[in-house]
């Protein structure tokens, strides 16, 4: 005996949707690392803004891929913790 499992195609508009909730997400990440600066010294904070960067060029270049413009401000977040994190523990970066 098989057991069908029956999924429905996913509506037109959540595509686009999540497309453009992804690049929407981009505005308080492109804060956050630009505000980089008061917690960052300068020769890292030029690494945070290119590493900032080559995430947003990144999602332009799979904008047609919209789960991947929808994770890439998330994985971009997630990487500005752990560098300020462990930048914070390593190299004694201070606010």
């Amino acid at each position: 005996m098989s057991i069908l499992i029956c999924v429905r195609p996913l509506p037109a508009w959540v595509a686009p949707a999540t497309t453009v909730l992804g690049f929407a997400l981009f505005a308080p990440v492109s804060i956050l690392f630009l505000a980089s600066g008061l917690i960052v010294p300068q020769p890292w904070l030029t690494m945070f803004w290119a590493a900032g960067a080559a995430f947003l060029a990144y999602a332009i270049a799979n904008r047609h891929r919209p789960w991947i413009v929808l994770a890439t401000p998330v994985a971009a977040v997630l990487l500005w913790i752990a560098l300020v994190t462990l930048g914070g523990a390593f190299l004694d970066w201070t606010a």
